[in-house]
């Protein structure tokens, strides 16, 4: 991936690509203005939420249910949304801490877990959907740098023109996208109950379930970016559907994606439901390492330079954390890559200082698929 800000400075030069809009991105249409919030790392943040609260009455008819009709119109977006960079103003992806007591109480209320798992596990699906959409972001400047054409904004005028709120074809994808990147995590069980929830959503959003599949995924992509930019290519008389050419190139995703260059802002809401403030840890380093003596054993077996890789990762990590995906959250772990095919898995601890190395192996042994 390009650095987000040299792609947005070649926007700039290219007549109406870049359209700033004068709104509150902490603001969607269900959230009151003056929230609190605070700037995410691009890494999962660990949130340290009360085991033994239980939420007041009110919550449930107040809120929970106001969500529900909300969800029922606007999917995903009712919980979390991305702002495009082409805005021009603050973009990123924005997720309000009320978000995360609705999927645990929503979705994963039969969920075999703690509410700390449970969190996660939401914190996780808002932000692999709306990663989606920073990828689209992404792809469509491309091509506009390429075709040296507005895309973006010429998409948008139209669909504010015709009064379309979204593009059901992108709600898909960023559902099936997400429920690709947790099926890495969850059990079959949790998928059923992630599952349900996505069928649950307006169109588009709960068709997502319908291209998980590499070959639907793959075709609905190269869809997504015709309606993005098959116009303009056109107009430079540029032929999409010839035959060899991938339309999905410029499309990063999951091994591809540097999630870094997305902002990420938590909002906390949650003195709205009567919980204590939420703490949140953003991981920016690792000070101790704590070899399990299973993990000894399997690292006594592997090659001589894997292990001398993994004394040189142990060095780095006491003073910063890699960019993703070299390390990354993985169900209830956080994996670290040796190289392309080994992986480490760490377990941090409750105060985020003392970490555990559980186990390493292959990519396909540590069940990374």
């Amino acid at each position: 991936m390009q650095n987000i800000n040299d792609v947005i400075e070649c926007l700039r030069r290219i007549k109406k690509a870049m359209g700033y809009v004068e709104y509150n991105p902490l603001m969607p249409p269900a959230i009151s203005r003056n929230q609190k919030h605070e700037q995410a790392s691009p890494l999962t943040p660990i949130f340290h939420t009360p085991e033994e609260f239980d939420y007041p009455d009110y919550v449930e008819f107040e809120y929970f249910q106001a969500i529900d009709r909300d969800y029922a119109e606007r999917g995903i977006e009712a919980l979390a949304w991305y702002v495009s960079f082409h805005n021009g103003g603050p973009w990123g992806i924005y997720i309000p801490v009320l978000s995360l007591a609705y999927i645990e109480n929503r979705f994963l209320k039969r969920y075999r877990g703690t509410r700390f798992r449970k969190w996660q596990l939401g914190y996780d699906l808002l932000q692999q959907h709306e990663m989606f959409h920073f990828a689209t972001d992404y792809m469509c400047a491309q091509w506009e740098i390429l075709l040296q054409a507005p895309c973006w904004s010429a998409l948008t005028d139209y669909r504010k023109r015709e009064g379309i709120g979204y593009l059901e074809i992108e709600e898909k994808l960023a559902n099936a996208y997400m429920l690709r990147q947790l099926n890495k995590q969850l059990t079959p069980s949790g998928r059923r109950l992630i599952r349900t929830a996505v069928e649950c959503s307006p169109p588009g959003y709960k068709d997502g379930t319908a291209c998980v599949d590499d070959l639907s995924f793959k075709s609905n992509l190269a869809e997504l970016s015709k309606v993005y930019v098959a116009i303009h290519a056109l107009e430079k008389d540029i032929n999409l559907l010839a035959s060899g050419v991938d339309i999905t190139a410029f499309y990063s995703l999951a091994d591809n994606l540097d999630a870094n260059q997305c902002p990420i802002t938590i909002i906390h809401n949650e003195d709205r439901f009567g919980i204590p403030q939420i703490g949140t840890n953003f991981i920016l380093k690792i000070p101790t390492i704590v070899e399990t003596e299973a993990f000894q054993k399997a690292c006594k077996k592997l090659d001589k330079s894997l292990r001398q890789r993994w004394e040189k990762k142990k060095r780095l990590l006491v003073e910063t954390i890699p960019r993703h995906p070299e390390f990354e959250k993985f169900a209830d772990l956080f994996s670290l890559r040796l190289n392309d095919n080994y992986r480490v898995h760490l377990r941090p601890s409750n105060d985020m200082t003392v970490w555990e190395a559980i186990a390493v192996g292959t990519h396909k042994e540590m069940g990374h698929g």
